[in-house]
């Protein structure tokens, strides 16, 4: 058995009076993600416990109020190679919620797919993540599967019309952001987003678009996840 932060994603109920909301477990503060209509909300608010206090803002009635975080106090896993179970669910959140740690500023994050003429220059840069594709192979010896899943982290970044900024330089900072949070695990061990996988990485060709006939950039950022045998 091994025992991990259990990733949590809540979304609460605003009324627009409501300021303070009581999470169904205790979050680690670092892993917490806070999405308003999908601007992520940085320092504008307080965690204590499982309480989560916003500062200087009321979401109105309507509003999506989205909470992504590891929980502090351990839920177990069990089952499957080494001990870890194989759960879809679990595992985007795990790393939607690592992918929001990545150092960038990003205005906007979504779990749901948008193209990039639908995303308002205020939402920009923009990051969703997105489960396109998934692979089952089991050892039929001994009753054992292993899963592979595939998730597109789409970036979206609209460059001012100065013509000495460069669209590249955009993409890769961000990439790097992400490409840091993929990888932030001691050297030579593997990314298991908390023990949930055995292995998660960037995977494949990545994509660039824009520039060149308007200021709207996107990106494209294959990422495999690995669990089972």
């Amino acid at each position: 058995m091994a025992n991990v932060g259990y990733p949590t994603s809540v979304d609460l109920t605003p009324d627009g009076v409501t300021t303070v909301f009581t999470l169904p477990s205790t979050p680690d503060p670092a892993s917490l993600l806070v999405l308003w209509n999908g601007q992520v909300q940085r320092g504008s608010y307080s965690i204590s416990g499982n309480t989560l206090t916003l500062i200087g803002w009321v979401p109105l009635a309507g509003d999506s109020l989205a909470v992504y975080y590891t929980a502090t106090s351990v839920s177990p896993v069990t089952g499957g190679a080494g001990g870890i179970t194989f759960n879809p669910e679990v595992i985007a959140n795990a790393l939607f919620i690592l992918l929001g740690q990545a150092n960038y500023p990003f205005a906007s994050m979504d779990r749901r797919g948008h193209l990039p003429q639908n995303t308002t220059i205020a939402n920009q840069p923009h990051m969703c993540m997105v489960q396109v594709s998934g692979t089952a192979v089991q050892d039929t010896a001994i009753g054992l599967t292993k899963w592979r899943l595939e998730f597109w982290v789409l970036v979206y970044i609209r460059v001012d019309a100065n013509p000495s900024t460069v669209p590249a330089t955009a993409w890769n900072a961000a990439l790097l952001a992400i490409a840091n949070v993929m990888q932030s695990v001691p050297p030579g061990e593997r990314q298991t987003l908390g023990g949930l996988v055995n292995n998660a990485w960037i995977d494949g060709e990545l994509l660039f678009r824009g520039g060149i006939e308007d200021e709207q950039t996107s990106m494209k950022i294959p990422i495999m996840v690995e669990t089972g045998v």
